[in-house]
């Protein structure tokens, strides 16, 4: 801990990160880095939405074969929305096996029933909250990715 640290009690520290976690700071108890990202959610998420759905409805698929065509690697990310679920089985070496799957808020997303809002505040992997101004699919699409040929495809 850094001199200009020193005496302060836990809760100081946390209460002095947490001011700043928006910033990004190195945390005054551990020396970590601690920020708070905005998220929001893209033409690349919505897309994949949309094909994960096409593909698997609100049945669980192994993510690399429906993503693998695609550059970006923020399909994920819906899961800060609610829009999809990850498996939460194991493999035998702890690690996570891709399984996902689209809930019916993301099925509701990509027919157009449902907005979320825009951005996701995250810190550790957590949605500490959603805000911005409430979106449909179409809004997070943009001008890159035309909603009807999509679903017609």
């Amino acid at each position: 801990m850094s001199d200009r640290f020193e005496g302060l009690t836990m809760e100081e520290g946390r209460q002095w990160t947490r001011e700043r976690a928006d910033a990004g700071v190195p945390c005054p108890c551990c020396t970590q880095f601690v920020k708070v990202y905005t998220r929001p959610i893209n033409s690349g998420m919505a897309h994949a939405l949309i094909q994960m759905w096409k593909h698997a409805g609100t049945e669980w698929f192994y993510l690399p074969n429906i993503t693998s065509r695609w550059q970006g690697r923020d399909e994920a990310c819906l899961k800060y929305w609610g829009l999809i679920e990850e498996l939460q089985e194991k493999r035998d070496d702890g690690g996570r096996k891709g399984w996902w799957r689209v809930t019916e808020r993301g099925q509701e997303f990509v027919k157009r029933s449902l907005r979320v809002q825009k951005y996701a505040r995250i810190y550790d992997n957590r949605v500490l909250s959603l805000t911005g101004e409430m979106i449909t699919i179409v809004d997070a699409l943009g001008e890159k990715f035309n909603y009807q040929e999509l679903m017609d495809r």
